[in-house]
């Protein structure tokens, strides 16, 4: 895995999470981690909307991936609303794809 990109989430210069961009041998990977106290507000979407941009037009990645646990109700909605399809399911974990449009 070769780490692209990685940026702090910052809300009132308070660190409330992190998002990456990484190369892997599948493709082009998003991740991100949002501290629960900032949970369920948005706050994962907008970054990850920033980070697609970002991917899109300053690096010219075409297709990326994200992956969660099907446990993960709240990355699976953030990935669908995102405009990521359902790619692959292996033991508990989703991957989604987005590609360019």
């Amino acid at each position: 895995m070769f780490d692209m990109g990685s940026w702090g989430i910052y809300i009132n210069n308070g660190l409330t999470g992190f998002i990456t961009i990484s190369y892997t041998q599948q493709g082009i990977y998003l991740g991100y981690c949002v501290y629960s106290d900032y949970r369920r507000r948005g706050v994962g979407s907008a970054a990850a909307g920033r980070m697609l941009r970002y991917a899109r037009e300053e690096l010219g990645v075409g297709e990326i991936f994200l992956g969660c646990s099907e446990r993960n109700a709240a990355s699976i909605a953030m990935a669908r609303v995102l405009g990521f399809k359902p790619y692959r399911y292996e033991g508990e974990s989703y991957t989604f794809v987005n590609h360019k449009m």
